[in-house]
């Protein structure tokens, strides 16, 4: 299955996934932040969590 994003998608996603990357290298915990970004643009769970 192929996800496509539109850009709005993209425009939504990336910043909070950027804060997870950020925080996860600082504490740990950026998974928190990053799977609601995923779910919020309706990223399936299993490509959420790396399965595909």
């Amino acid at each position: 299955m192929l996800i496509s994003l539109s850009p709005l998608d993209y425009a939504i996603v990336l910043p909070f996934i950027f804060l997870a990357g950020f925080i996860d290298a600082i504490a740990g915990g950026g998974g928190l932040i990053s799977l609601p970004a995923y779910w919020s643009v309706g990223i399936p769970p299993p490509y959420r969590l790396g399965y595909q």
